[in-house]
């Protein structure tokens, strides 16, 4: 489990921030009726002195409620910088989404 986040938190920037190159990046909502609900982010890595890697995460609210990635997220270049920002309320005005911090995220790395 990783540190307690404001809102949903992309991995994919923290792996580059340590010398990670992303190849694939991919959203997969788990179906109707899985025993986990939400979403997973799926992330295939590589870096010259370590190989590859692939990393699973997801995130729940403190009422562990599933976090989704918000829309706006996925469909920008600038996504980045949404991570630079403390809160996406200040950019946008609103909340994306109800969820209630702190948001835990969940990884699984191979």
């Amino acid at each position: 489990m990783d540190s307690p986040f404001p809102s949903w938190h992309d991995l994919a920037v923290c792996y580059q921030n340590v010398g990670w190159t992303l190849n694939h990046q991919t959203d997969v909502s788990y179906p109707e009726g899985a025993p986990v609900l939400g979403q997973r982010t799926e992330l295939s890595l590589n870096r010259t002195d370590e190989g590859y890697q692939y990393v699973y995460f997801s995130a729940h609210d403190a009422q562990d409620n599933p976090v989704m990635v918000p829309q706006l997220y996925r469909v920008s270049m600038t996504r980045r910088f949404f991570d630079e920002i403390k809160s996406m309320k200040k950019l946008l005005g609103q909340q994306q989404q109800s969820a209630t911090p702190p948001i835990y995220q969940m990884q699984l790395v191979t």
